[in-house]
């Protein structure tokens, strides 16, 4: 087949046009004749943004007189809408602007974990605790025992239910903060951490929830440690066998 004018069925190749934005010359085939208007996708973007802003313009003109915000204060924000109450210029769906928002109304409420007394803003009818430490700790007392949802009979060990409870993980969490989510030993921030106690969990009961005798550790670290895993274990036998049967709790 023939290329170009040569062959029978050329039609005159590509047709030149002029940009609706950027008024610069572009070529487009005879097909998008009736329906290319720009040269390339940014001034088809910029000319769809500059129609959106001048119909934003146009909405919020009757609106702009009841306000001391004019329709120029728009600009390239077009999530502005008036406000379904005052009907002042604000995000669009909220009731009132910032200006008009009525004050909340304060209720005196008693603490359903501490019994300290707390303001609650009006009508917040669901808030119950006056804290975010007291509400986790009244959803953790809920669930105790019996009273979860998920109780069967009381199989789980006690261990266990001590790991897994809230007071465990506030622990965790205030060692976290305290050692600024840093590894003691190598000085490394984030990543795999533990919260590692320094004098045993199994040797010393009284201590397993006292923030000062925990400490951060990456996993790497943690696994050095001579009472991690079965190394606790091992030692302990070892000392009673030297000992006669008796534990003296030395780690």
């Amino acid at each position: 087949m023939k290329p170009g004018k040569l062959n029978p069925n050329w039609k005159g190749g590509l047709v030149a046009l002029k940009c609706v934005k950027c008024q610069s010359e572009f070529f487009v085939i005879r097909s998008r004749l009736q329906t290319a208007k720009f040269c390339s996708r940014i001034c088809h973007n910029r000319s769809n943004a500059e129609a959106s802003r001048q119909k934003t313009l146009e909405k919020f003109d009757s609106v702009a007189k009841k306000t001391k915000i004019t329709p120029d204060f728009v600009g390239n924000y077009t999530r502005l809408a008036p406000a379904l109450k005052c009907q002042h210029i604000t995000k669009k769906g909220r009731q009132w602007c910032q200006s008009c928002v009525p004050k909340q109304k304060t209720r005196d409420r008693t603490c359903a974990f501490c019994g300290k007394a707390f303001l609650a803003s009006y009508p917040s009818s669901k808030k119950k605790t006056c804290s975010d430490i007291c509400s986790r700790r009244n959803w953790s007392q809920r669930q105790v025992g019996e009273k979860s949802h998920r109780w069967e009979g009381g199989k789980t060990q006690k261990n266990t239910l001590l790991r897994n409870g809230i007071e465990y993980k506030m622990w965790r969490e205030e060692v976290f903060n305290r050692d600024n989510f840093t590894c003691v030993l190598c000085k490394e921030r984030g990543g795999n951490l533990t919260a590692d106690h320094i004098k045993p969990w199994a040797l010393y009961p009284a201590l397993r929830f006292d923030v000062e005798n925990g400490r951060t550790l990456c996993r790497h670290c943690h696994g050095l440690q001579p009472t991690t895993g079965t190394k606790l274990v091992r030692a302990m036998a070892k000392e009673r066998k030297a000992n006669g049967g008796v534990q003296l709790r030395i780690f």
